[in-house]
């Protein structure tokens, strides 16, 4: 049943719980989605905004990726 759904062509409507800072795959993931629109409804994301050495405050990643994504994509926030 769930390769069925999976493979369908209908919209799907999505929940994003990740870790976008860690590693890039979080964030391709994040991007894919909202640059899909014609696939994917998002309808939420949940990020944890990990602080490393690699970073200049928490949620430094998460920050620079929202704003490069709102900056290709048109889409409306709630």
């Amino acid at each position: 049943k769930l390769w069925e759904l999976i493979r369908s062509n209908e919209k799907k409507n999505i929940i994003l719980d990740t870790d976008t800072y860690n590693e890039v795959d979080d964030q391709f993931a994040l991007a894919y989605a909202l640059l899909s629109p014609e696939r994917l409804n998002v309808q939420a994301v949940y990020a944890a905004p990990f602080f490393n050495s690699r970073s200049s405050r928490d949620g430094a990643g998460c920050f620079a990726l929202a704003k490069w994504v709102s900056s290709r994509a048109h889409f409306t926030s709630a």
